[in-house]
């Protein structure tokens, strides 16, 4: 429920003061902050609190299962029809790999590791949910494309958004 937390402002509630539903002004509601960019916002998600977590829950829930899959899009990505290239040095690394006749080099998964602040995967999961990115894969060797990831917030919003979440404010 630290999502919430942030999303609602550090509230946890759905309404603002005077009973109105919370929105952003990107029109996001409720105390989970859901936006609906396919138009399908339902009374339930602005009226009903309990909906409104449900759907952020199960939002979540998609959004742990990409970051467990994070590791894969590194290089090139597929968005909305048109490729873009998050990690330009792992593709030039690779395009050395591919002229010498090596497969493609795939980064390790983020490490589901418990730690006090997220795990890389959590972090990233919670980084998703806002709409953005946490982790860059930093290319250390560039004949193998050995590496490690690193920290290195691309997003549409908040750049603290995961530091808030893991923070000592949203227990």
């Amino acid at each position: 429920m630290r999502i919430a937390c942030v999303e609602s402002i550090y509230t946890y509630n759905q309404f603002w003061d005077d009973g109105t539903p919370r929105t952003s002004p990107t029109g996001a509601v409720g105390v989970m902050q859901l936006t609906y960019p396919d138009g399908g916002k339902t009374c339930a998600h602005v009226w009903d609190w309990k909906a409104n977590v449900n759907q952020g829950m199960q939002v979540l829930r998609y959004t742990r299962g990409v970051a467990s899959r994070f590791h894969l899009s590194e290089g090139n990505v597929k968005a909305d029809g048109i490729t873009a290239v998050w990690n330009q040095d792992l593709v030039n690394c690779n395009g050395v790999r591919k002229a010498n006749n090596l497969p493609n080099f795939t980064p390790t998964p983020l490490d589901a590791t418990p730690q006090v602040n997220g795990s890389q995967q959590e972090r990233q999961a919670a980084r998703n949910y806002n709409k953005g990115r946490e982790y860059d894969w930093k290319v250390d060797d560039t004949t193998t494309c050995a590496g490690h990831w690193a920290s290195d917030p691309k997003l549409f919003s908040d750049r603290d958004y995961v530091n808030k979440v893991f923070g000592p404010n949203c227990p």
